[in-house]
């Protein structure tokens, strides 16, 4: 992993010995939107809507429509608002929290769907459940991480993982931004951020998802 950089999100800086954090990091993205203070939502009615009820439901919106394909569609993701926030652009009735962008070569754009449709749009209602499902565990774990941090001496909160990592949030030279900084103590690489976030819980959160990356990025470090 020498010399190696953290796709395009951070970027590494080397041993952690007498290097400051790299002078022209990349930011990272963060959805400072999400409600992260609420318990994770319990499913949606779109859910429940299987059998006769899944069957009446792709009768509405989009479903309705000749010009529109209703089979041969693929997920290219999946988002969670933080909160119901969006009608699905399928169906056209459904408020969702958890999106599931549905991509259809002959269709001209994605379209923001809930579990239900993106189920019977990719033909497999079990992969769509289980997406959301992973997307839900990803929430839980994004708010049971902020009730992990610790302050430094110099009074920056910090976390310790058990695979070895070093998590710190700092605010910036303005007092009014926050930044964030991730040390593999194992390999003794830096990777920082230098995007200003609103907030101590925003820098923490971006900090969440630049450690998912990272050890997705690196399992065998």
């Amino acid at each position: 992993m020498t010399g190696a950089k953290l796709e395009q999100n951070w970027s590494t800086t080397g041993a952690i010995k007498g290097v400051a954090p790299c002078s022209t990091p990349v930011s990272l993205p963060y959805r400072e939107r999400l409600e992260t203070g609420a318990n994770p939502a319990k499913p949606q009615l779109e859910q429940k809507l299987t059998g006769a009820h899944g069957r009446a439901h792709t009768r509405l919106g989009k479903w309705s429509s000749t010009g529109v394909p209703h089979t041969g569609w693929v997920c290219a993701g999946i988002e969670d608002l933080g909160e119901p926030d969006e009608t699905c652009q399928m169906c056209e009735t459904m408020e969702i929290r958890y999106v599931h962008t549905m991509t259809h070569p002959d269709y001209p754009e994605p379209l923001r769907c809930g579990c239900v449709c993106a189920g019977h749009m990719e033909g497999d209602m079990t992969a769509a459940r289980e997406r959301e499902k992973r997307a839900r565990r990803r929430t839980s774990k994004r708010i049971r991480w902020l009730k992990r941090w610790r302050t430094s001496l110099k009074g920056n909160p910090y976390v310790n993982t058990d695979d070895g990592l070093n998590v710190a949030v700092f605010r910036q030279d303005d007092q009014q931004r926050w930044g964030a900084r991730l040390v593999d103590r194992r390999t003794g690489y830096i990777i920082a951020s230098s995007k200003a976030y609103v907030s101590e819980e925003a820098a923490k959160l971006a900090a969440f998802d630049a450690v998912e990356r990272y050890r997705e990025r690196y399992p065998d470090r």
